[in-house]
């Protein structure tokens, strides 16, 4: 099987957290139909730059790695999943980035823990917003289970059916860490053929 490009990659990864409302535009009809029928062409480019909250961490991660395109197959992998690209972004062009995006959307105390992340070892990854910033930037309500719907994860579906049945773990949370733990297979969304 040949490796997908980067803006299929990105529309399968970003479909269900746009489904649910998260992030991106509101056009999920035409994201799903672009990653099932795997065509790539400008209008893809152009629902994909509607991920106000991907988008320019894929450009930090393209520049300071020297790839020019932010959709490259690489970065976007780096984004969503994680690769070595990551280890090329230093700290402080993380933080500077974070700075740039954020400062004047948080109060000095959050300011000062979300910008923290960068010297502590952060990366500018898919994870990273989800857990550290989309938490307190967004006026979605955040609860582990919308951290558990926007997160990539993995599950093993142990019923095919209209609705799947996944056996996965999700997130749980204690007074000190967020962690993961095995959960009752549960039912999903109605199955989506091609993703």
């Amino acid at each position: 099987m040949a490796a997908l490009s980067g803006p299929l990659r990105f529309a399968r990864y970003a479909f269900m957290p746009n489904r649910l409302g998260y992030c991106g535009g509101d056009d999920n009809r035409a994201l799903y139909d672009y990653a099932v029928a795997s065509t790539v062409d400008r209008g893809l480019a152009e629902l994909l730059g509607r991920f106000t909250g991907a988008m320019p961490y894929l450009r930090l991660i393209a520049r300071t790695t020297g790839i020019g395109d932010p959709f490259d197959q690489r970065v976007v992998e780096a984004y969503w999943i994680g690769n070595d690209l990551l280890l090329q972004v230093e700290a402080r062009q993380l933080y500077a980035h974070l700075a740039d995006r954020f400062a004047n959307q948080f109060s000095a105390r959050t300011r000062e823990l979300v910008l923290g992340e960068a010297p502590a070892g952060a990366r500018p990854h898919h994870s990273l917003h989800v857990f550290d910033v989309y938490t307190r930037t967004s006026d979605a309500a955040h609860t582990l289970a919308t951290m558990d719907n926007c997160r990539v994860s993995w599950g093993r579906v142990v019923q095919r059916s209209q609705l799947g049945v996944v056996d996965r773990q999700s997130p749980r949370a204690n007074a000190v860490n967020v962690t993961t733990a095995r959960v009752p297979p549960r039912a999903t969304s109605k199955l989506q053929p091609g993703l």
